[in-house]
């Protein structure tokens, strides 16, 4: 388990982040993302040790990068435990900007409802992102669903991918 100093004595400099944060010129760390709509969920039944109790995790510290580019927002998300939306709402919030150019990484639809598709899907088809890049914890199923739903928009994440913007 991680403790306190231990990625200090290899010579690293540790910053927490817990809020909306520009780590360079029109890139931010997103901190924790409000979880604001009534359809997305933590993604599975995850626990953390707290006082000696397993008690529920809600993977708070999950977090997505944001490049604020000219032709729109280029989200990279860890897992999406906060729900794809929910994180793209929040940066769009957070950057003023409106137009998402592409949103890379896990969403962690894996297990998902049909319910919670079909509102994930309805709003990606609203925001007209041009590409959307599922990786690792989106699930066989979830990626293919979002593939039809969305065509040629959606492309699965593979290790060594890269992309010009």
């Amino acid at each position: 388990m991680f403790q306190s100093g231990d990625i200090e004595q290899y010579g690293a400099e540790l910053h927490l982040i817990d809020q909306f944060t520009e780590i360079d010129d029109r890139i931010y760390l997103t901190g924790v993302v409000p979880r604001l709509n009534d359809f997305e969920d933590v993604g599975g039944d995850f626990m953390a040790e707290e006082n000696g109790q397993l008690v529920g995790d809600l993977v708070p510290d999950d977090m997505a990068m944001v490049i604020d580019h000219p032709e729109g927002l280029i989200i990279i998300s860890g897992c999406a435990h906060a729900g794809i939306i929910n994180i793209i709402d929040y940066a769009r919030k957070k950057t003023g900007r409106n137009k998402v150019q592409a949103f890379i990484g896990g969403t962690h639809l894996l297990t998902a409802s049909e319910e919670r598709m079909a509102k994930t899907i309805a709003a990606l088809k609203a925001y007209d992102i041009e590409k959307i890049i599922p990786c690792h914890c989106t699930g066989f199923y979830a990626a293919a669903s979002l593939y039809r739903a969305l065509g040629a928009k959606v492309k699965k994440g593979e290790t060594s991918m890269s992309f010009r913007f």
